[in-house]
């Protein structure tokens, strides 16, 4: 357990004494020392709670803040909305928090609020994507987000023999990080060997199980031809999987994506799911705890080539573009996934 070493002012300048050996040294209380380092107090604001992956990652940042010897508290919005995360930065700042990790959903709606926040001393962490400079000390990635994109088509390339008609399930309309991959996805399959696979619609279910429940039935409706459907959220592709399982159109439509594997075993043992991708999104939590406590302690200034201590995750370094990668992608197949349990 790694706490952080506390000295009095008292024992130090009592330490102080001995070693210089001046017994008039409390004649001279400005050289006591420094004060102590706050303990970190982080809030995790999601863009939407009830989400087993925001869930997952607010329990990395919780376990790491208790390990500093802090505090840890989430709370977000019911509903995903362009600005539905501002009054919970609010009541945070009011309640004197310390630390904001913040899975931005519309970035620019809320680049003023933390702007002026991090001006007060608050460590700002985006996760999950970056934001504005300006709004953060840091942005703690997943993984490489350049690969997330090519990693899902080669699975679905392979599924459906490199040819049919696809449709993407995603999030939001605004989430940065989707809006990356699906850039990344349509730009990879530009490749002439992708030649035979056509993207037929991008559907958004807000990341609420029901609309993304809705919204995939609709494509096995609207596209009676459809082979395969990426979901690139992990209620995304969840979703996707029990429309096409309860369907009956397992191994007719292929079904991959980013999916938890607690969420997704069902899938790959009744044959509707081959293989999907993710990472231990409570990486991303503990990583951020740990950035913090350094950014709010003084122990670092949060600039590109700043090395910090994260415990089990060992020295980490704020790359030049401002990011921290946490983790690998992870291949998910029947014959892992019993090694996996979140």
């Amino acid at each position: 357990m790694r706490k952080k070493l506390k000295i009095s002012v008292a024992s130090a300048a009592a330490m102080a004494l001995l070693l210089a050996g001046c017994s008039n040294a409390m004649d001279t209380p400005d050289e006591q020392g420094s004060p102590e380092s706050p303990d970190i107090n982080a809030l995790f604001i999601p863009y939407n709670t009830g989400n087993p992956y925001f869930d997952r990652l607010g329990f990395g940042m919780e376990e790491e803040a208790e390990i500093l010897g802090g505090s840890y508290s989430t709370d977000g919005p019911a509903v995903a909305g362009p600005t539905a995360q501002l009054p919970f930065i609010a009541d945070g700042l009011a309640r004197g928090v310390n630390v904001i990790g913040i899975y931005a959903n519309d970035p620019a709606a809320m680049t003023p609020q933390l702007s002026a926040a991090r001006a007060d001393g608050v460590a700002i962490l985006a996760l999950g994507a970056d934001i504005e400079a300006a709004a953060r000390d840091a942005a703690i990635l997943a993984t490489d987000n350049d690969l997330v994109g090519p990693a899902l088509v080669d699975v679905m390339a392979e599924e459906i023999n490199f040819a049919g008609q696809i449709a993407i399930l995603s999030g939001t309309p605004e989430s940065p990080d989707h809006t990356y991959w699906i850039a990344g996805i349509e730009e990879y399959l530009k490749d002439p060997k992708f030649s035979d696979i056509e993207v037929v619609e991008i559907a958004y279910g807000n990341d609420v199980p029901e609309q993304a429940l809705g919204e995939a039935n609709a494509l096995l409706t609207k596209y009676p031809d459809l082979a395969g459907i990426i979901g690139v959220t992990t209620v995304a592709v969840s979703q996707a999987a029990q429309a096409v399982s309860t369907a009956n159109l397992s191994g007719d439509v292929a079904v991959t994506g980013l999916g938890l594997p607690n969420q997704m075993t069902p899938y790959l043992e009744d044959g509707t799911v081959n293989e999907f991708l993710l990472w231990d999104p409570a990486d991303m939590g503990r990583i951020a705890s740990c950035l913090g406590d350094a950014i709010i302690s003084g122990t670092i200034v949060a600039e590109p080539g700043a090395e910090f201590d994260c415990g089990e995750f060992g020295s980490r370094v704020i790359l030049d573009d401002g990011s921290v990668i946490a983790g690998d992608l992870i291949s998910f197949t029947a014959a892992n996934v019993a090694e996996f349990d979140f």
